[in-house]
């Protein structure tokens, strides 16, 4: 699990059901960043993302707002987008990973 400070407030789990405090290696989990709840209520923008792959970042940053997950392979970025959804997450790998995929 690897945990990140966003500068707007939100705290980012990768790798961890915060909600129920177990490991999850495919799930990105994101509190609230006005009261730090990890909960998904219609009242906060706590949240949580299900991948299709495990999550096990080297390193995190933030670069203009956006989140940028590095691991081997692959790269995940995070954009504030707002309620509902609240974060928009898109994968990045370069083609030569699909190609061994397949």
């Amino acid at each position: 699990m690897k945990l990140f400070k966003h500068s707007q407030g939100f705290i980012i789990a990768f790798g961890f059901d915060m909600k129920n405090r177990v490991e999850h290696p495919r799930m990105i989990s994101w509190s609230d960043p006005t009261t730090n709840e990890w909960e998904t209520k219609p009242t906060n923008m706590a949240g949580s993302v299900m991948m299709s792959f495990t999550v096990n970042p080297e390193f995190v940053r933030e670069y203009k707002g956006d989140v940028i997950a590095y691991q081997p392979g692959k790269c995940i970025e995070m954009t504030f987008v707002g309620g509902p959804y609240v974060w928009r997450v898109t994968t990045l790998q370069s083609d030569m990973a699909l190609s061994e995929v397949a």
